[in-house]
Formats: C-alpha cells, sequence, structure tokens
C-alpha cells in the first residue's frame, strides 16, 4: 500500500511503535520528542488501543513543543494487510520498560528494524533476543543516550 493511504509522504522518516500504549513510559517518550525535534521529516506512528490515550500521548508530545499532526495515530490493521503495512515504517521503536515480543516478531517478518534497549527482566530483553537473532545487534542500545543516539 502506498505511504499516503496513512498519512505519511513519501519523503517522510516513519518512527513507529506499534506496542500497547501501557508500555510507553515518560522517559522513553521523551527520547522519541528529542528524535522528533532532531529529524524535522520524522513522525512516530501508533496504534489506537484507546481514544483516551491515543489523546494523551498527542497532549504530551504538544507539552514537549512537538505538533500533534507529527504523531500519527491508527486502529489495529486488518490481519491479511498487517505485515504489508508495517512494512511502510522505517524504524520500530521498542519500548524498554516492557518489549515488543509478538509484534517485535511482526515487526521483523515486515521487515522493519528495532530499536531496542534491553533491561534486567525477561519482559524486558525479548525483542534484544529477536533483534539479536535477526542478525541485527548493533541496534540493541545500552542505554538510553544510546538509544536516543543510535
Amino acid at each position: 500500500p502506498p505511504r499516503a493511504e496513512f498519512g505519511f509522504e513519501e519523503s517522510d522518516l516513519v518512527l513507529c511503535s506499534f506496542n500497547q500504549l501501557y508500555k510507553i513510559e515518560p522517559t522513553v517518550f521523551e527520547v522519541w520528542m528529542r528524535l522528533l525535534h532532531a529529524l524535522p521529516n520524522a513522525k512516530l506512528w501508533i496504534l489506537r488501543f484507546t481514544d483516551d490515550g491515543a489523546k494523551k500521548l498527542a497532549k504530551y508530545a504538544e507539552k514537549h513543543n512537538v505538533s500533534q499532526d507529527r504523531i500519527v495515530v491508527h486502529d489495529q490493521f486488518p490481519a491479511e494487510r498487517e505485515f504489508l503495512i508495517k512494512g511502510l515504517a522505517d524504524l520500530f521503536l521498542d519500548t524498554p520498560l516492557f518489549n515488543a515480543h509478538t509484534t517485535g516478531g511482526d515487526v521483523l517478518w515486515s521487515g522493519v528494524p528495532i530499536l531496542t534497549l534491553p533491561g534486567e527482566g525477561f519482559a524486558q530483553r525479548v525483542a534484544s533476543g529477536l533483534v539479536a537473532s535477526a542478525g541485527m545487534g548493533h541496534m540493541v542500545a545500552r542505554n538510553l543516550e544510546d538509544y536516543y543516539d543510535m
């Protein structure tokens, strides 16, 4: 499908996180807002699991001086097109507090690299295992600054 169908220009850098919204902690969201400031053609693509959650993230973005139009929100994708649609993204931004599990596998199958930051617990290390298994160990950050810099 064309990117325009989902609100993106061909020149946009599409950063996505299709994880459940409760996995997005304030510290990582602040890093994402810093990335949007540093990358003027970037947009953050998230899924709407609840209207309230998506609206709160958009307001939080505005508090960080990021225009709401740079946060693109969609409902779940139809199963028969899911991998094709997710493949429109350029980079998946994982959530350190609770990593992508099934979503991470789906994104990799869609051809999208994952940037992850592992923690100590199992739920915080799943994506780093997926990324390493896909031969992209260089996409595993050591800390939040490293996550930003990558």
